[in-house]
């Protein structure tokens, strides 16, 4: 990747959107998570709808944050179960040509719910032997170096520590919720862990009791009042975040700081600027 420091709007970017792919690209889908993304050009295809429809920035294939959104696609994703390659296909379709994302977590996108579900149901069925379904699973048991589902006669591997195992209990080392006894890793810790209160570490609003997680400070938490960090405008009590100081604001006058138009009561934002 070329290396270039982005402005502070961009690296807010990059930030949100790394925790969006944690939620796009690892989060679980029962017994697997997407694949490959159907080869470079599906990838290419999901990130492209996904940061158009999230971010307010003009990214082309240039910018960081796209490259990362490549990046992290073509790297952590894993093989789903090859029966399911179908569904996985049609998921990944859906997505890119959305015309609507829901930016919390782009998986479950309303206009994909269908074909989310679908996945989420062939991927769901685990089985012990081959024979039965023609899934392929690995002979790998418990603690056998793995990188991937497929290869452990569980059908599950641990990607965070590469060995095949069982869904593990609270503080279990992770990266996927599917690793997890009771569905949730706290990506933030990389541990299953219950869904924390106030204060408690995050990256995913579902790693948080209350709902929401300030992705600025990483910390859960109800809507900030004005003047309080954020990223998103959902972690403002106003639900206006000015993404240009990282704060909860109300709508500035002209000559107030600002990326968006909405952050100007001018309705009009020039050269991070309000007119």
């Amino acid at each position: 990747m070329t290396n270039l420091r982005p402005s502070t709007g961009l690296r807010s970017a990059i930030h949100n959107w790394q925790r969006a792919l944690a939620i796009l690209f690892a989060i679980g889908v029962a017994a697997a998570t997407l694949v490959d993304c159907g080869g470079g050009a599906s990838c290419d295809a999901v990130c492209s709808n996904v940061l158009s429809k999230c971010t307010t920035d003009v990214l082309d294939s240039g910018d960081v944050a796209r490259n990362q959104c490549i990046e992290s696609c073509s790297q952590r994703v894993q093989n789903v179960p090859l029966k399911c390659a179908e569904q996985r296909d049609a998921l990944l379709s859906c997505l890119s040509d959305a015309p609507s994302i829901d930016c919390s977590d782009p998986q479950k996108t309303a206009t994909c719910t269908l074909a989310n579900t679908t996945l989420n149901n062939c991927a769901s069925t685990t089985v012990s032997s081959s024979s039965a379904t023609g899934v392929s699973v690995g002979s790998g048991g418990g603690g056998t170096p793995c990188m991937e589902d497929k290869a452990c006669a569980t059908g599950l591997c641990n990607t965070k520590i590469d060995q095949c195992g069982m869904a593990g209990p609270l503080q279990t080392p992770c990266y996927r919720d599917q690793e997890c006894a009771n569905g949730l890793c706290n990506t933030k810790i990389e541990q299953c862990a219950d869904a924390g209160g106030t204060a408690g570490p995050c990256y995913r609003d579902q790693e948080c009791a209350g709902g929401l997680c300030n992705t600025k400070v990483e910390q859960c938490g109800p809507a900030g009042s004005l003047g309080g960090p954020c990223y998103r405008d959902q972690e403002c009590a106003n639900g206006l975040c000015n993404t240009k100081v990282e704060q909860c604001a109300a709508s500035g006058g002209p000559g107030s700081p600002c990326y968006r138009a909405k952050e100007c009561v001018s309705g009009t934002c020039n050269n991070e600027t309000c007119g």
